[in-house]
């Protein structure tokens, strides 16, 4: 089975095969990761590519009606037909590559599925309740247009006036069924000689923002993080307050310099302006889940996916709110998991896939490319960095606790890459966050980001309590929510607490990532804290480091002096 998303950002695809209507083998291959192009859209040729290089047989063995689509917006045939009619060598790219049977316009028995649905069906493989309420929130999803009399949504989007494009979605998950409630669509708003566009949608108001300051729309979430600087105004119209912001007073920034040497009064602008977006967010959010909660009281449980499902400062005060006995929030809530949710709603409505509740102690996010396992190519590790002292550790975790307990900034490489936009443990720089102005270190020496950017941490699960303001019950395994650190700890944390006094947290049990937790425990007998700062293996603007080959380069141009890789420690000079 194959899902394949062609979509604006983020495009990928997902292969999986099934045994006794289980999950046997599972991956999601991110254009971006493949291609070392950043949130890169369009249709995944770089993928697709590497999936029928690695795995021909698996490619050779699929029939036309074993792969289905999404694509952001139209229909994928209007797509595809459009791309058709721009690039010429299209048709003969995709005859090549002999990726033809992955297109609509040659496969004729491809499926589709609606984007808010692809994303309501993504969290089946990591789904810990039998019963829950599943909102789908982001900039935007399917035109309307592109809907069927055979999609399951139909009467939905028949009987809704609206045009556009999807953007708020509610369906109920009972036991692996998905029963759509609630659609709602939005047309685009405003379009200006800065490419700034926005709907109703709260996605794109943070896109729109993004766009407007740091001139990538893409970058949404560091709207969040700028938020915590500003003063925020009440919203009672976002038409009128986005088109009354005079575009003059935001520069178009083109680096990490330019954007850190501004002045005080533009950066507070900026600072104001997300301030305001985001608590427009949280009102208007909470407002709705107020009335689901309302609507639905037979639900307890509520899953958050699309876009805006990867706000931690919402997802927090939802918690806070008590409408649900949990708050769930899958690791890749975003359009990384759309091709796994094209391709689990076939298998499922064939029959071919059944639903099994995850418990979520066990849940992880390990699902990159199988064939760039570190474990498969650990061998070629002295090879690769032979230019490095490389040295075979008989005692990973103990060399790699000793590292951080000195202070130093250790890059962490192990297993399958994690899919979704945090990394987890497997794809991950480490450090002690009570080193003094780690990050400001961070951000001007190794990951070379804006100064304003905070950092997240790992912590033990059992330990949570006890640094953050959260109960028992609280998971927070894929980094989604932004807990308060308690106040006699922050600044033990300083390093992963940012100026409102949150972290983006990671809650770690034992069974997710036993070396990753094994490591973060002997950290806490090392030097007292069962928490390690946790930021991705990259650097700025750069995907996340997926093969041997891309650590070896990110090695090379960051400031960072030790990589571990599998069992082996690379280090840059003797000094130890």
């Amino acid at each position: 089975m194959i899902g394949i998303n062609i979509g604006h950002h983020d495009s990928s695809v997902c292969h999986f095969l099934l045994e006794s209507g289980e999950f046997k083998k599972l991956e999601i291959i991110l254009s971006e990761r493949v291609g070392r192009r950043k949130n890169v859209g369009g249709f995944p040729f770089a993928a697709l590519k590497y999936f029928r290089k690695v795995s021909p047989q698996q490619w050779a063995g699929l029939k036309d009606e074993d792969l289905v689509q999404n694509c952001f917006g139209e229909h994928p045939r209007i797509t595809e037909a459009e791309v058709d009619g721009r690039v010429p060598d299209y048709g003969a790219l995709l005859q090549g590559f002999r990726l033809h049977k992955a297109s609509s316009l040659h496969n004729s028995k491809i499926g589709f599925t609606p984007h808010h649905l692809s994303h309501a069906y993504s969290i089946f493989p990591v789904m810990p309740f039998e019963r829950a309420l599943i909102v789908v929130s982001d900039g935007a999803g399917s035109e309307k247009s592109a809907f069927s009399t055979a999609d399951l949504e139909w009467d939905f989007v028949e009987k809704n006036r609206e045009e556009g494009r999807e953007y708020f979605s509610v369906y109920a998950f009972e036991n692996g069924k998905i029963t759509p409630l609630e659609k709602f669509f939005s047309k685009q708003w405003f379009f200006t000689e800065r490419k700034l566009r926005f709907s109703a949608s709260f996605g794109s108001h943070f896109e729109y923002t993004a766009k407007l300051i740091f001139n990538n729309w893409t970058q949404a979430g560091k709207v969040m993080g700028l938020s915590a600087y500003g003063k925020s105004i009440e919203i009672k119209d976002m038409r009128e307050y986005l088109l009354a912001l005079n575009l003059e007073d935001f520069k178009i920034f083109k680096s990490k310099i330019e954007f850190d040497s501004q002045s005080e009064e533009s950066f507070q602008r900026s600072a104001n302006v997300a301030a305001s977006i985001q608590h427009h967010f949280e009102v208007g959010m909470l407002k709705r889940m107020k009335e689901l909660k309302e609507k639905y009281p037979q639900f307890d449980n509520v899953v958050l996916v699309g876009g805006c499902a990867l706000n931690g400062l919402f997802n927090m005060k939802l918690v806070q709110s008590q409408l649900y006995k949990q708050v769930y929030v899958p690791p890749f809530p975003n359009d990384e998991g759309i091709a796994l949710g094209c391709a689990t709603k076939l298998a499922f409505e064939r029959g071919d896939l059944k639903f099994k509740v995850a418990p979520i102690e066990t849940i992880n996010s390990y699902y990159g490319p199988i064939h760039n396992a570190v474990e498969l190519h650990e061998d070629k590790v002295p090879s690769v960095f032979s230019q490095f002292i490389v040295e075979k550790c008989e005692d990973v975790i103990e060399r790699a606790a000793g590292l951080i307990e000195k202070n130093q900034i250790v890059a962490w490489m192990q297993g399958r890459s994690e899919v979704g936009p945090r990394a987890l443990g497997h794809r991950s720089i480490l450090c002690r966050p009570d080193i003094p102005d780690i990050k400001n270190h961070l951000n001007n020496f190794v990951k070379y980001r804006e100064k304003f950017r905070p950092y997240g941490g790992s912590v033990l699960k059992e330990l949570t309590t006890e640094y953050f303001e959260v109960d028992d019950t609280f998971h927070s395994p894929f980094m989604t929510f932004c807990a308060q650190v308690r106040s006699h700890y922050r600044e033990k944390l300083a390093g992963v607490t940012h100026v409102d006094g949150t972290c983006r947290l990671q809650t770690l049990c034992e069974k997710q990532n036993p070396l990753y937790y094994n490591l973060i425990k002997k950290c806490h007998e090392k030097y007292g804290l069962g928490v390690v700062l946790n930021t991705s293996l990259n650097l700025m603007d750069q995907p996340i480091v997926e093969t041997l080959e891309d650590a070896k380069l990110f090695f090379e141009n960051s400031k960072i002096k030790y990589i571990i890789i599998g069992s082996y420690l690379i280090r840059k000079n003797d000094e130890i």
